[in-house]
């Protein structure tokens, strides 16, 4: 069974007909690999393949999630993140939750936020 990561950038109700993307789900085989280009200290970005168009060899081109962590916590919430995704022990449902504002879940103690980009087509 393959495992998804899941991302719910809002910490509201959904509203129907909202154009931007609050909730978003990935393969962890779209997952790409993380940045901090663009970035603070307190800020992490996992790139994953595009949803939505075909990312070519332009890496602006993927989809995003910013997370924010705690300061200069980039290389442990990126082995943390890596663990989780390479664990053997998939979660019971295939169900990685990244973050949900929501509900105030995130993988690690680290991660205190997460912002959604995602690419679309033109």
């Amino acid at each position: 069974m393959e495992k998804f990561i899941l991302v719910n950038d809002i910490a509201t109700t959904l509203e129907i007909g909202d154009s931007v993307h609050d909730v978003a789900c990935w393969p962890v085989s779209s997952f790409l690999g993380f940045t901090d280009e663009d970035t603070t200290s307190t800020e992490l970005t996992m790139m994953f393949k595009p949803m939505e168009e075909s990312i070519g060899s332009d890496p602006d081109g993927c989809d995003n999630v910013v997370l924010t962590i705690t300061d200069n916590k980039q290389v442990t919430v990126m082995q943390e993140i890596i663990q989780k995704l390479n664990s053997s022990r998939a979660t019971e449902d295939g169900v990685i939750v990244l973050g949900d504002a929501s509900t105030g879940e995130y993988l690690t103690s680290d991660i205190t936020g997460v912002a959604i980009t995602i690419q679309t087509a033109a």
